[in-house]
């Protein structure tokens, strides 16, 4: 387990999370904030990795998950 330090607040990441932390194209986004991703679930959707919208726990037609779900919040 590491820390990691996203928008002033500390989280604790497991090794699994570092993983899917990684972009999967060399032009993914960078990790959102965490006011982005509370925002998105009142909202009822999320981002996926790749820009599509998509439901909080899911992926996208191109297999990128949102996320809410690569980062493992939910």
């Amino acid at each position: 387990m590491t820390t990691d330090d996203l928008s002033g607040q500390t989280l604790i990441v497991s090794r699994e999370t570092k993983e899917a932390q990684k972009p999967e194209r060399e032009d993914a986004a960078e990790i959102p904030s965490i006011e982005e991703m509370q925002s998105w679930m009142f909202e009822g959707g999320a981002e996926a990795r790749d820009g599509c919208w998509v439901e909080p726990d899911g992926r996208c037609e191109h297999g990128s998950p949102s996320w809410l779900l690569a980062l493992g919040l939910i």
